[in-house]
């Protein structure tokens, strides 16, 4: 089920995208620099692009430096995760040290500490 919603949603995004490419088909000028600074630094009169190729780059870089700040800004709680992971190993390794390998000496608290199944 999530399969074929995650298909759907992938069908609706893809069919948003081409009615948006079609609708906006007219070219832009990009330029670097305002024109003043242009004609300065020599770099030229631009770039002619069609709209939509403006828009998904802008969203592009916008998604990928969202994705740069979230991953910069969980880096915190990744270390945090890592240093509990290892003093849990750390915990493990000692209470299976404490027990012991013989385990304990009375019937009782033999069949009690068994695993269950």
């Amino acid at each position: 089920m999530a399969r074929w919603l995650r298909l759907i949603l992938i069908a609706v995004v893809a069919l948003a995208l081409l009615l948006i490419a079609g609708a906006n088909r007219d070219l832009v000028t990009l330029h670097l620099l305002p024109p003043e600074m242009a004609r300065f630094a020599g770099t030229g009169d631009g770039w002619q692009l069609p709209l939509f190729l403006v828009l998904f780059a802008v969203l592009l870089i916008g998604f990928g430096l969202g994705l740069l700040w979230e991953f910069v800004r969980e880096r915190g709680h990744r270390v945090a995760a890592r240093d509990h992971r290892q003093q849990a190993a750390v915990l493990a390794r000692e209470v299976k040290r404490l027990k012991g390998p013989t385990g304990p000496a009375d019937e009782v608290l033999a069949i009690l500490e068994q695993p269950k199944a």
